[in-house]
């Protein structure tokens, strides 16, 4: 972490825990890591404010979620992945109203809601990845760093 920060002085380095963690075992939200660091030790999911932008960042797989639970019928084709990231910003929630398998604290379920469209939303997922714009708001999924047959790599 010190060597990407000091190439990038003015860079925030910002982690947020996995519910594929095995550190931070679910359910959701998680709390942040208890570290001392140079980074900034977010909860999952967090409310960011970068330069004036409202970031919003979710590590549960919901857009996979959503896209599975989901029937779309069409006479043009639809980008699934854009769908299901339009559905959350018009819930306003980082939890799918529908049946999920992300184990969820309810009692904590209003820390999860979206109280306004964030300017970017970013929920790895491991559907395609895309960044793209879902109104006002650039929604990102970067994909994840290692994939169920491979190691990751940092």
């Amino acid at each position: 972490m010190h060597l990407v920060l000091s190439r990038v002085p003015n860079c925030d380095l910002v982690i947020v825990p996995s519910t594929r963690d095995l550190t931070h075992l679910l359910p959701m939200p998680q709390a942040p890591f208890q570290c001392s660091s140079v980074a900034i030790f977010a909860p999952n999911p967090c409310y960011i404010s970068a330069n004036d932008y409202r970031i919003c960042i979710s590590t549960a797989d919901i857009v996979k979620e959503i896209c599975t639970g989901s029937c779309f019928r069409a006479s043009h084709p639809i980008n699934r992945i854009k769908q299901a990231f339009n559905e959350l910003l018009e819930q306003r929630s980082l939890h799918p109203f529908c049946p999920t398998a992300t184990p969820v604290d309810f009692q904590l379920l209003e820390s999860m809601q979206l109280p306004d469209s964030p300017d970017v939303l970013i929920v790895p997922s491991r559907m395609a990845c895309l960044v793209d714009f879902v109104g006002d708001t650039l929604c990102a999924n970067p994909g994840s760093l290692a994939k169920d047959t491979e190691a990751g790599v940092i």
